[in-house]
């Protein structure tokens, strides 16, 4: 099959068919990195410098925009690693969803996404290969990382140097997905999603199961936060200029007249329809030009050509 692609734990949790599914967006991604940087101190510092050059070279942005589709194109494979329950064989997910789930990935990062005309009016301006393995392990967790490790009853991560590497299985507690920053191990790179999460095909996990919780986790991969800082002050922020301050998720359901931090925000509403926002999945539908910028910024640690990725 050929493609190309050019935390908070909050919510109500339910337990279906042995699985645990939440009624809010549960993004692992925040913790996950909290746990890395206490192991790696030095890893942390690599960013915050990483900030501070990015901050330097894309200050004061005007306004804010949807990501232009012209933008530089670059393009890089993805290798899917299906974990499955090898009694019961339930997270073996069909091609026709990983195929469905790389389709929304394209759209979404090439901002040519058909819902893409309901961004608030305000802010307007691969070569896949899947790995399926029955495993033994009924629900993985992220705090050892097992789901990527054959030792553990994972899969180990592919040429991380050139590859996107996206695990999909059964995850805990209602999670529904987490990432990797750069800069971090290799051998742990890449993005985990609770299995049915890639498309309504698989997914009884509805207002989850269009495929944006990999928008949203691959973002995080590309070093972008949630466009709330991951705090309820109001000047703690995200590291981009042209997505507005906000003091919280805006979760399940969009409040579309809510300005949380009116002081720092130039636009009459909070920016609800974001990918690195905790909405549903048909509520988010737009990057910003400044989150293509930061996920391009930086050529000294971030090697690109015209056919790969090389996260760094």
């Amino acid at each position: 099959m050929a493609n190309y692609l050019a935390v908070l734990l909050l919510g109500i949790i339910s337990k279906i068919n042995g699985h645990f599914h939440s009624d809010f967006r549960i993004c692992g991604t925040e913790q996950y990195m909290q746990d890395m940087f206490d192991k790696y101190p030095e890893w942390k510092a690599k960013l915050n410098q990483f900030d501070i050059d990015h901050a330097s070279t894309h200050s004061n942005a005007a306004t804010a925009s949807v990501g232009n589709p012209g933008m530089n194109r670059i393009v890089f494979p993805v290798r899917y690693h299906i974990l499955f329950n090898k009694f019961t064989g339930e997270e073996n997910v069909p091609d026709s969803t990983i195929a469905f789930q790389n389709a929304r990935l394209q759209l979404d990062y090439s901002a040519m996404n058909p819902d893409r005309n309901t961004t608030p009016p305000v802010f307007i301006s691969p070569n896949a290969q899947t790995i399926r393995k029955a495993t033994d392990v009924c629900v993985f967790s992220f705090f050892g990382n097992d789901i990527k490790f054959d030792s553990m009853g994972g899969s180990d991560v592919i040429k991380p140097e050139t590859n996107l590497n996206f695990w999909s299985g059964a995850l805990e507690g209602g999670l529904l997905g987490y990432a990797q920053f750069p800069g971090g191990n290799p051998i742990t790179d890449g993005v985990v999603h609770l299995w049915d999460t890639l498309s309504p095909e698989v997914g009884g996990n509805s207002p989850f199961n269009l495929g944006r919780t990999a928008t949203h986790e691959v973002g995080h991969w590309l070093n972008l936060r949630h466009i709330w800082g991951d705090s309820s002050d109001c000047s703690v922020d995200d590291f981009v200029d042209d997505t507005p301050a906000a003091n919280a998720p805006k979760c399940p359901t969009p409040d579309t007249a809510r300005r949380s931090c009116p002081a720092e925000n130039p636009f009459p509403i909070d920016m609800y329809s974001n990918y690195m926002d905790y909405v549903f999945d048909e509520c988010m539908v737009m990057f910003t030009q400044g989150q293509f910028e930061r996920a391009l910024f930086d050529p000294s640690n971030i090697t690109m050509t015209d056919i790969e990725y090389i996260n760094w």
